[in-house]
This record gives structure tokens, C-alpha cells and sequence, in this order.
């Protein structure tokens, strides 16, 4: 009910996001969370929304969603990611924002992908659990169309100020 409240509230990705990824830090006890948009080009999305980083530097930064393992499987694949501590320690690869475990979610309208959602670094031992898989999967769902409107609001927002700026309307 509170995240339903939360979408209504913000116009912009990155107020509604972070509003929407603190919420959801305390009852999962997740370290990090950050929230990827997939850019016009398909094979980039952009750091949209952070929270629990010492330094958000991040935020905006582009990432190549196929270098990119975790985002890859999330955005491109549509599939939820639920990697544990034991299991991201002994991996090869290695992402600069996670630790030790992480669980992501896409953000989806129909079968179109936008983004994912993502908590990052369970701070109570064992990973992620399956509840925790179900409360970010319902999240997603609930946040994609408001997430989404937002965004064209953003992109709407700019073309006009182009407008006034360069053809003087």
C-alpha cells in the first residue's frame, strides 16, 4: 500500500525510486538497492535510482547490459536473479556495486522489459530468501507502469524545454 502511495507521489525515475528502494531495504534487510533503465539502444541501461552507498557516484553511470552478467539475465532475459553469498564468492566474475549477494528483479510491462530493480548484499547471513524473491517480484510488477510514465514524463519534460530553448516556443 505505502509503494502504491509512493508512485502516485513522484513525477521523476530517480525521487519515486529511491523513495520506493528505501522502502524496501529495512523488511528485507538488504544493504544496497539501485533500480537500471534500459536506454533507447537496448544494449545500455542507466543507473536511475540508489540507496545505502557510502558514495552515489553511480547513479546515472551507463552499464553494458551485456558485460553486465547479472543485468543481462535480469533485462535481457526477463528472468529474476537470486545469487547468494557462497555462490557470488566463488564466481569468476565480479561486479564494482556487489559485495556479496544480490537479488533483481525486471521491471516489466507485458512482455517488454525496462529495467530491474535490484537489492544488493543481505546484511542477515543466508542470501535472499524465497520470500524475498516474491515481495521484489510483486514490487516490480506493481512499480514498471509507474516507473515507465514517469520516465516518458522526463523525456516529454526535455523535448519541451528544447523547444523553448532553441525554437523559441
Amino acid at each position: 500500500e505505502h509503494i502504491g502511495s509512493l508512485i502516485g507521489r513522484y513525477t521523476r525515475v530517480e525521487e519515486m525510486g529511491t523513495e520506493i528502494l528505501k522502502t524496501l531495504l529495512e523488511p528485507i534487510f538488504a544493504s544496497r538497492a539501485i533500480i537500471v533503465l534500459k536506454e533507447a539502444d537496448g544494449r545500455t541501461g542507466k543507473i536511475r535510482a540508489v540507496v545505502g552507498f557510502t558514495n552515489n557516484s553511480i547513479l546515472h553511470k551507463t552499464i553494458f547490459i551485456d558485460d553486465d552478467f547479472i543485468f543481462n539475465q535480469v533485462i535481457k532475459k526477463n528472468e529474476l536473479v537470486n545469487i547468494r553469498e557462497a555462490d557470488y564468492m566463488i564466481g569468476k566474475k565480479k561486479n564494482p556495486y556487489i559485495e556479496k549477494s544480490v537479488l533483481a528483479a525486471p521491471l516489466s510491462i507485458g512482455n517488454y522489459t525496462i529495467g530491474a530493480i535490484a537489492l544488493i548484499d543481505k546484511k542477515k547471513d543466508g542470501g535472499f530468501t524465497a520470500n524475498n524473491e516474491i515481495l521484489l517480484s510483486i514490487v516490480a510488477q506493481m512499480i514498471s507502469f509507474g516507473i515507465n510514465n514517469a520516465k516518458h514524463l522526463e523525456i516529454k519534460e526535455g523535448e519541451q524545454e528544447l523547444m523553448r530553448e532553441y525554437v523559441g516556443m
